[in-house]
């Protein structure tokens, strides 16, 4: 389509594609995504105008089509945003076909995103609690027999409470039940949406002419396939830890279970690195072959659109080595616990699994730090000795921003690690030095919030992926 649009051919029907072998949804969308992307930090752009508005006026339509077909609410109201946008600007050669009453509106759907989300959310905490539990007995059992314990019972005497260290780790011991049937729920009500979501559109694409079943099957397989396979193994590692005396399992047949399953979800975090990294290398292929038979002006459009693929892979590709660290560290830690039994290296495989837990809940702030990071990179790799002044500022802003989601990662890191942990010790030895705690670290994070508003930018809005303001000048004059 973008070499038809280049070389002004009319391409064709979009609704032919569908069933095609050469229709491919996940090189279409980084197609749209990309060139989105481009349209967005290049506003008002003569160059993109002539050569690219079109092709992006085709996609969308195509994309629109698509998913009104196989439909999905969210994407369909993003696309019909872009449409909207895309009218207005200059002489369409192309019509974007869309149709507002396809959007069903629907409380079902909504409910269903924000029930996931919920869910998710939910499911961080728990999982942060249960491996700072841990930690916090032995904060306690350590506490218990400090220089430190009489100061305690000294500040407990002036408030007038108690400390109580039995009481307490009683309590975190009985919470491991409640955590891992709570885990159970999360996982299965989780994997029940997808299950059904994943059988919707398959059945709805066998029963849709425009469609290939086989070619959704396989998408939705990739699109929640491993989320599948994650909550199905985390819900039997739930069933298997709590319920093993109802199932019959000794300690030393349940110990190497776990293992089991873990290392499986090592295994899962792999393939699906392998997969984004195939579908990565599929779309690269795709951009090179362009290249071979491009005009100068599309060259420049695919130069711009590799930089953005490799960026993006360079992100998601670290967000994907935190989460292995971490499942490792955790999987490495429950093996060393099985032969390691004194209380020192207990306490520090627990810190070891809570750092874990605080790398899994802090993967997405790394993302953003190197996203950020990367967009620096592009700047740097733009710039020339004859740099604006524009584009100077625009690369200290930048470095702002990263050192400041640098700074935030870590710290949040910190506090993921040792925040939780610190205030349920400090809540059970003296409940009133707790809620000070607590009250402290809520303040800072709400300072925090406020700074990052404050510095924040919008990395899909700035102009790092620039283009020429002007056309070429051979084909400026094949206007005249």
């Amino acid at each position: 389509m973008k070499h038809s649009f280049f070389n002004k051919k009319q391409p064709s029907s979009p609704l032919q594609t569908f069933h095609e072998k050469e229709f491919d949804l996940e090189i279409l969308l980084f197609e749209y995504e990309s060139l989105s992307l481009l349209f967005r930090i290049n506003p008002q752009n003569s160059f993109f105008e002539k050569y690219a508005l079109n092709d992006l006026r085709l996609l969308t339509s195509l994309l629109i089509c698509y998913y009104q077909q196989d439909y999905v609410r969210q994407d369909l109201k993003r696309l019909y945003a872009q449409a909207e946008e895309l009218t207005k600007i200059g002489p369409a050669h192309t019509e974007i076909i869309y149709d507002r009453d396809a959007l069903h509106d629907s409380c079902f759907l909504d409910g269903i995103v924000q029930l996931r989300k919920l869910l998710d959310e939910v499911s961080i905490k728990r999982s942060h609690f249960s491996y700072s539990r841990a930690l916090v007995t032995f904060m306690l059992e350590h506490l218990q027999r400090s220089k430190y314990s009489d100061m305690i019972k000294e500040l407990n005497r002036m408030f007038g409470t108690s400390s109580r260290y039995i009481e307490g780790i009683n309590f975190l011991n009985k919470s491991r039940e409640f955590t891992g049937i709570l885990g159970v729920l999360l996982f299965s009500i989780r994997f029940i949406i997808n299950i059904v979501l994943l059988l919707k559109h398959w059945f709805k694409a066998l029963t849709n002419p425009y469609l290939s079943a086989s070619k959704v099957l396989n998408q939705e397989l990739k699109k929640r396939g491993f989320l599948l396979l994650n909550d199905f193994a985390w819900a039997t590692m739930s069933i298997l830890s709590i319920f093993h005396q109802q199932l019959h399992l000794s300690t030393l047949a349940l110990s190497p279970l776990l293992a089991t399953f873990l290392i499986f979800d090592i295994a899962s975090l792999l393939v699906q690195w392998y997969a984004d990294f195939s579908r990565n290398k599929k779309i690269m292929k795709n951009l090179q072959q362009q290249i071979g038979f491009a005009t100068a002006e599309e060259k420049i459009i695919i130069e711009q659109q590799i930089n953005i693929l490799q960026d993006q892979w360079h992100a998601e590709n670290s967000y994907y080595i935190i989460n292995i660290i971490a499942s490792k560290i955790i999987a490495l830690s429950l093996i060393f616990s099985f032969f390691c039994t004194t209380s020192i290296v207990l306490a520090t495989l627990a810190l070891c699994s809570t750092i874990a837990s605080a790398l899994y809940n802090t993967a997405k702030d790394y993302k953003k730090f190197r996203r950020s990071e990367l967009a620096l990179h592009a700047i740097e790799r733009n710039l020339t000795q004859n740099a604006t002044r524009a584009q100077l500022n625009l690369r200290d802003e930048l470095q702002e921003e990263t050192q400041l989601l640098q700074g935030q990662f870590w710290k949040k890191l910190a506090l993921n690690t040792c925040g939780m942990a610190f205030i349920l010790a400090a809540s059970i030895a003296c409940w009133p030095v707790a809620i000070a705690v607590t009250a402290l670290y809520l303040g800072y994070q709400a300072y925090q919030s406020h700074q990052h508003s404050k510095h924040s930018f919008k990395l899909n809005q700035l102009p790092i992926y620039t283009l020429p303001e002007e056309l070429l000048p051979a084909a400026a004059m094949g206007c005249n």
